[in-house]
């Protein structure tokens, strides 16, 4: 086994830079994770896909990996596969991704044709729900066109389910209750609500507990409705993960739009 190769994005704000050349054109691989290199690396993900021909070189077995983390997950690992569709060894040069908290690795340096290799990678789970994208290059001496790219999506779930997403109220009707269902996913471990907070003063609300770490109602009433009103709600619990130990959604009195004559 060939000495491991091992790569990641600096965000070192562009001052590690390598050089390649994809269809003729030379591209920057500048390995930093600001918004504009995000869109960098978006970028060369369409590229690579625009010029994909009938040219059987190296591929990842899939355009795009999906993945899901733990509740309480802080780090995942996982392969990425990719295959030699070339009739000769090919050496891979260095591995990238789009994202500092992505650690990637390419323990075999030479492919033999018709030989599958994989891309290992660490990533580091935000302390944030919702789904994370990362793009992940691999470089090699392919015949062809020496860079390939795929995608990596990791969903980051929610610990809360609230029913519904937010409520509404139209301008001018009654400032009745509305009630905000939460639930605790079973397969998580049970959190409780300890506080309810809304800036401003636009709300009044009361919590009912119905099963301790798991199921709470929320009810919420607008002070008044003779005018639009956003509330921004925070939840905050006593799970032990961070990014479970906040929650926002939002209450709103809106505007109803009149209808086209």
């Amino acid at each position: 086994m060939s000495n491991p190769i091992v790569g990641h994005a600096d965000g070192d704000g562009g001052k590690n830079q390598q050089q390649d050349s994809f269809g003729g054109l030379h591209v920057w691989m500048i390995t930093c994770h600001s918004s504009a290199m995000q869109h960098f690396f978006a970028l060369i993900f369409l590229l690579a896909q625009a010029g994909a021909g009938p040219v059987k070189s190296v591929a990842f077995e899939k355009a795009e990996f999906a993945f899901s983390a733990g509740y309480s997950e802080t780090a995942m690992e996982f392969d990425l596969p990719f295959t030699n569709h070339t009739a000769q060894a090919v050496k891979v040069l260095a591995v990238e991704t789009s994202c500092s908290c992505m650690k990637v690795s390419v323990a075999d340096r030479q492919v033999e044709p018709g030989a599958t290799g994989s891309v290992h990678c660490v990533v580091r789970v935000p302390d944030v729900t919702g789904p994370i994208q990362k793009i992940v290059i691999l470089n090699t001496d392919a015949p062809g066109g020496g860079m390939h790219v795929t995608r990596v999506r990791v969903e980051v779930p929610a610990i809360f389910t609230l029913t519904p997403g937010r409520l509404v109220w139209p301008v001018g009707v009654a400032a009745d209750e509305k009630v905000l269902r939460i639930q605790v996913d079973e397969v998580a471990a049970p959190a409780n609500i300890t506080k309810v907070a809304c800036p401003g003063d636009l709300f009044e609300w009361t919590l009912k507990t119905i099963r301790e770490g798991h199921e709470f109602e929320l009810r919420i009433r607008p002070k008044t409705t003779q005018k639009p009103t956003l509330g921004f709600f925070q939840l905050q619990t006593d799970s032990p993960v961070e990014r479970h130990k906040k929650h926002g959604f939002q209450a709103v009195v809106a505007a109803v739009a009149s209808p086209a004559r």
